[in-house]
């Protein structure tokens, strides 16, 4: 933790700062994850399975 000033309000204000940045950033990391794992799934998807999922019929190809 960095040395306490002289200065109270420089102090409270530079805690916050940091509590809100260190919030942000688990914020930033979290959402970071969530399109990582989207992605992933995304490329693990084969084009004949969307077809599949969407209950597209074969009838285009007739």
């Amino acid at each position: 933790m960095p040395e306490k000033s002289n200065n109270r309000v420089a102090d409270e204000v530079t805690e916050a700062i940091n509590r809100k940045s260190i919030k942000a950033e688990n914020l930033m990391m979290s959402g970071l994850d969530l399109i990582e794992k989207f992605v992933t799934d995304l490329t693990k998807i084969k084009p004949k399975d969307i077809g599949k999922s969407k209950g597209v019929d074969n009838d285009f190809k007739k």
